[in-house]
C-alpha cells in the first residue's frame, strides 16, 4: 500500500506537469479544445515523456483483496484469454 501512495502522490506532480504544458500549449495554438495528440513539436514529444513518466503502481494495487477477487473471477469466468 506504501508504494501506491507513493505512486499516486508521484503522479499528481505529472498531472500538474501535463496541465501546465496543456495551459501553454492552447494558449500558444490558440486553440482550448487541442487535444495531446494533435500538440505541435516539441509540446507532443513533451506530454509523450510525460505521460511514460506516471507511474503504474497507483492504477494496479496489488492487495490479497484484488487477488481473492481475481480467483473468484477466474473459476467462474469459464475460461478467458489474456491477449
Amino acid at each position: 500500500k506504501h508504494n501506491m501512495v507513493k505512486a499516486e502522490q508521484h503522479n499528481k506532480r505529472v498531472e500538474k506537469l501535463r496541465k501546465q504544458l496543456h495551459d501553454r500549449v492552447c494558449k500558444e495554438v490558440g486553440d482550448s479544445d487541442i487535444v495531446p495528440r494533435d500538440y505541435p513539436e516539441p509540446y507532443k514529444t513533451k506530454w509523450d515523456k510525460l505521460w511514460e513518466f506516471q507511474d503504474r503502481n497507483a492504477n494496479y494495487p496489488f492487495t490479497q483483496k484484488n487477488v481473492e477477487e481475481f480467483i473468484e473471477f477466474c473459476e467462474n469466468s469459464n475460461g478467458f484469454t489474456i491477449g
